[in-house]
C-alpha cells in the first residue's frame, strides 16, 4: 500500500481546491520517518515544513465575509495546520497516535499587527501497554489553548499577539476521531467554495483509504454499545469490558 502517495495526493487535492477557493497555499510535502529503524513497523507522519498555511485576503465586501466578522477594513487571515501522527504503513494499516494543531491568525494591514484568534489541537493517543488514554483525557478530543505545543514557536517567531486567547482555560472537548484527513475535510467544509468542497469530498470518498485505530480495548467497548454511544466509554479507568 502506497501510504505516502495516498496522503500526498490528499494534500495536493486539498491545495488545489483551496487555491480555487481564493486561498494562497504553498505546496505541502509529506514526510514519513521510521521509528526504530532498520526494522521499523511504525512511522511518524508530518510535513517537511512543519505546518500547512492557508492565507486569504480580508477586505470589505469580499465574499468570504472575514472583514465584517473580524471588524477589519483590510488585512489577511491565515490558517495554520500542524499534523504529527504515528501510523503503520503495512497491512493492517493502523494509526496509534495523532495530534493535529490548528491556529487562526489575523493580520491588520493598517496596524501591521497579527493576532491569534483561535488555537486548538485534536488528540488521539493511548498507552502502549494498557491501551488507555491519559488520565482524565477522552480518547479522541480537541483542546482549546493559547499556547499551541508545536505551533507555539511559529507564533513567537512572528511576534503574534496571543492576548485574545490567554484568558481561555485549556478545555478538552470529546470529539470524533479527527486525524489529518478529517481535519482537512473540516477546514475545507468551513472555508472552501461549495464546488471545491464537493470536489475534495469526492476525492476522499473515492480513495476509501483510512487507517484504522490500533486500540483493541476501545473497539471491544464500542462493540458492547452498538445501539448507543456513552461518553464514559471515551475515558480510562472503567470497569472490565465484560461488566458492560
Amino acid at each position: 500500500m502506497d501510504v505516502h502517495g495516498y496522503y500526498q495526493g490528499l494534500l495536493d487535492k486539498f491545495t488545489r481546491c483551496g487555491l480555487e477557493s481564493g486561498f494562497t497555499i504553498p505546496s505541502p510535502i509529506l514526510r514519513l520517518t521510521p521509528l526504530n529503524p532498520p526494522n521499523a513497523v511504525w512511522y511518524v507522519l508530518d510535513l517537511v515544513d512543519g505546518h500547512l498555511s492557508l492565507k486569504a485576503d480580508i477586505s470589505s465586501g469580499n465574499s468570504n465575509g472575514f472583514a465584517e466578522s473580524l471588524g477589519i477594513e483590510y488585512g489577511e487571515l491565515e490558517i495554520l495546520i500542524y499534523p504529527r501522527e504515528q501510523i503503520r504503513i503495512s497491512d493492517p494499516w493502523n494509526i496509534k497516535r495523532s495530534q493535529v494543531e490548528v491556529a487562526y491568525l489575523c493580520t491588520d494591514v493598517n496596524s501591521d499587527r497579527t493576532r491569534l484568534l483561535l488555537a486548538f489541537h485534536y488528540d488521539f493517543s493511548v498507552d502502549d501497554s494498557t491501551q488507555e488514554p491519559a488520565e482524565k483525557h477522552p480518547l479522541f478530543h480537541a483542546t482549546l489553548t493559547h499556547n499551541p505545543i508545536q505551533l507555539g514557536g511559529v507564533l513567537q517567531q512572528r511576534n503574534v499577539d496571543t492576548t485574545r486567547m490567554e484568558g481561555v482555560p485549556e478545555v478538552r472537548l470529546p470529539t470524533a476521531h479527527m486525524s489529518l484527513p478529517s481535519v482537512l475535510m473540516s477546514v475545507a467544509a468551513d472555508h472552501f467554495l461549495p464546488a471545491q468542497f464537493e470536489s475534495f469530498l469526492r476525492s476522499v470518498r473515492d480513495a476509501r483509504l483510512y487507517p484504522t485505530m490500533a486500540n483493541d480495548l476501545f473497539k471491544k467497548r464500542m462493540e458492547k454499545q452498538k445501539h448507543r454511544m456513552r461518553s464514559c466509554a471515551w475515558y480510562a479507568d472503567l470497569p472490565a469490558v465484560a461488566a458492560w
